[in-house]
């Protein structure tokens, strides 16, 4: 199978944010992407939680292109790094493990989530879930491990339009 580029995915990015605007009567939540440490590929308890691949979506390359965490906020993505970085309480589960990329928001998280992450997307028909969903199937589609989205274990929807 060959892997999408970054190009495709930011095509389909911009696609999608103009699909997903903002209606000013919803609440909104944001979907970030945080840089993971390599280490997490031969950490048990990572794999353990990794969300792509996965029994139903299998690796599809050997080395993975890269490690990255998707997520939603109602915080800025900046401010929701910082709980990630407490590792306690309301951090996601590969915070936990400490295997968060090290450094400030601008080194983790800040060029990924600009290219690829979503604001003020509306809470109406799980809308934030499934494109947070989407957009780790995106990365997997790139080769790259993921955690964090989970959306597409209860709702079949990835490849159906307009999240193909």
């Amino acid at each position: 199978m060959r892997l999408q580029t970054e190009d495709e995915f930011g095509e389909k990015v911009a696609r999608l944010r103009e699909a997903f605007r903002w209606d000013r009567f919803e609440a909104t939540i944001s979907i970030y992407i945080l840089k993971v440490k390599p280490e997490a590929f031969s950490d048990a308890r990572a794999k353990a939680k990794r969300t792509f691949p996965s029994q139903k979506y299998p690796s599809l390359i050997d080395t993975p292109t890269g490690y990255v965490y998707v997520g939603l906020t109602g915080l800025s993505a900046e401010d929701r790094y910082a709980v990630h970085q407490t590792k306690t309480g309301k951090a996601c589960k590969i915070a936990k493990l400490g295997l968060l990329a090290d450094g400030s928001y601008e080194v983790v998280g800040k060029e990924l989530t600009n290219l690829y992450g979503f604001k003020q997307v509306g809470w109406s028909n799980k809308k934030p879930e499934k494109l947070e969903s989407w957009v780790a199937w995106n990365f997997y589609k790139m080769g790259y491990w993921v955690w964090g989205s989970h959306y597409h274990n209860e709702a079949n929807f990835l490849g159906t339009n307009p999240f193909e």
